[in-house]
């Protein structure tokens, strides 16, 4: 399974219209063809109401004004590429094929295949819920209960106002102050000051805090000066805010209390609850066409040589020679060039996803999530909190969905830890052998099972973790289909048809 983020380019545009216009773009071709039209889906995808009428217009209005308080120049949504593996379409194809055989479709009937195709394309959306889920998940963000019972920018304001004076309070008693800017000329010795490691830009040093002693801090490598007499200094303004940021991580919990208990005092509900793949703002396209590009090997090598057989091209022997060394297509057999069309099944699916959640209407409540901010651990409102996306965490993941929700037995070779460890240039036999033990504990344990499901743990494990395996889902599938169901469909159909030919000759 291959995920990867593209985040919204604001250079060419700061409305999603363009993308959503190029998702579209497998309906707009071999409309000559009697199909269904793909189109966009999102968290209310069901299995028994697989017909989602999401317009293109829709998609774009409802991204495009859900902006939070981030400018016009700042990327106001992201693209997620899933990309299943051959293996695992073949998997998710033969789900199909066993599904379509349980309720005795004729293998010679002309709409055996489109109901094949179509319970592949449900498998994955259903597969995307569940991965959009987990990206909910991995944020570990919070979001506010009751979003209309919130201070406004003025009752916010007046709330930080009275919280910092108690707050100052609070600390003085304990001779704890809060240092204030001051001149940017002067600045502070440092006796006892240790270089712990560096980088490019910054040191991480240990010194003593007034109030805290010693403590591990990052401060930029330009503003730190050796003196004659081996001592250091930095400026003032710099140690006075490592000071502000121990007093912060120390005593910030406090400060928020005091928040709270004020806002409650005046009627506000701060109450928050963990972010799910229900405040999200996504909209899912499952595409089954992938084109060769000009950055693919075999685009750049027949590009060298079809340039040399026309150079020879008076030369029958030369030509000979050549033409078998063109790259062609495994499936199609077709000479690949750029925007070739990729035989084989090619299922994927691009999700649209908002930067900002969808639960707050309010653009100053809303939180940003960005999938391309590393996780990391910051001081926010209500104490240490994780800001940013695990993108390692969240491809394990990726993988271990597919794998429980279809019962996929996966190679060591498919998995991701064993790819992410050959990229590392770990020990590949090492790394097997670690993976291996992996797998053969956490799936292939069938005493374990067993317990499981005499016992009455397996109802509790799968509450824990509600991810619905796709035999649970796909017996009560409604299956999509383009051919017409009763005379006045096939009416419909026959006249839209004449319409679109008659479009297309100019009348």
């Amino acid at each position: 399974m291959n995920v990867k983020f593209i985040a919204h380019d604001t250079k060419s545009s700061s409305s999603c219209s363009g993308l959503v216009e190029y998702l579209n773009k497998e309906n707009e071709i071999d409309t000559d063809k009697v199909r269904l039209q793909e189109n966009f889906f999102n968290q209310e995808y069901s299995e028994t109401q697989p017909l989602q009428n999401i317009k293109m217009d829709d998609v774009k209005h409802a991204i495009d004004s859900n902006r939070g308080s981030r400018k016009l120049n700042e990327s106001n949504f992201y693209m997620l590429n899933i990309s299943p593996s051959k293996d695992e379409l073949k998997h998710l194809e033969n789900i199909a094929v066993a599904e379509l055989t349980k309720r005795e479709y004729d293998k010679n009937s002309p709409v055996y295949e489109e109901s094949k195709q179509e319970l592949i394309k449900m498998q994955l959306k259903l597969y995307t819920k569940n991965i959009m889920s987990e990206y909910a998940s991995n944020f570990k963000r919070e979001v506010f209960i009751n979003p209309n019972k919130l201070p406004n920018n003025e009752e916010k304001k007046a709330l930080e106002s009275e919280t910092n004076k108690i707050y100052k309070d609070y600390l003085k008693e304990r001779g704890i102050e809060i240092k204030e800017n001051t001149n940017p000329k002067e600045w502070k010795e440092l006796k006892d000051l240790k270089i712990i490691s560096e980088n490019k830009k910054s040191l991480k040093v240990e010194m003593n805090l007034e109030g805290f002693g010693n403590k591990e801090v990052s401060i930029p490598k330009i503003l730190l000066h050796e003196q004659k007499n081996g001592t250091y200094k930095i400026p003032k303004t710099l140690y006075h805010t490592k000071i502000n940021e121990a007093i912060e991580k120390e005593y910030g919990t406090k400060k928020e209390d005091i928040y709270k208990e004020h806002a409650n005092q005046k009627g506000f509900d701060l109450s928050k609850r963990q972010l799910t793949g229900d405040d999200l703002l996504w909209f899912g396209k499952v595409e089954t066409q992938r084109h060769y590009n000009h950055k693919d090997r075999e685009v750049i090598r027949n590009k060298e040589l079809l340039r040399e057989i026309k150079i020879e091209k008076s030369n029958p022997e030369k030509i000979k020679e050549l033409e078998p060394k063109l790259n062609r297509d495994p499936f199609t057999k077709e000479v690949i060039k750029h925007d070739t069309l990729k035989g084989g099944d090619n299922y994927h699916m691009h999700v649209l996803v908002s930067r900002h959640d969808r639960a707050n209407q309010n653009a100053r409540d809303k939180i940003s999530l960005s999938p391309l901010a590393s996780a990391r651990d910051k001081m926010l409102l209500a104490g240490k909190n994780q800001v940013g996306f695990n993108r390692s965490a969240f491809f394990k993941t990726a993988e271990q969905t597919f794998d429980k929700k279809f019962e996929y037995a996966r190679p060591i070779h498919q998995s991701y830890e064993y790819f992410n460890d050959r990229k590392k240039n770990y020990n590949i036999e090492k790394s097997e052998k670690e993976i291996g033990n992996k797998i053969s504990n956490g799936v292939k344990n069938e005493t374990k099972n067993f317990i499981m499901k005499h016992t009455g743990l397996n109802e509790m494990k799968k509450q824990l973790n509600p991810i619905q395996s796709i035999k649970e889902q796909i017996p009560f599938a409604k299956i999509p289909t383009s051919f017409p169901k009763s005379i006045t469909d096939l009416s419909i159909k026959v006249m839209r048809k004449v319409l679109d030919i008659g479009k297309d000759v100019g009348y």
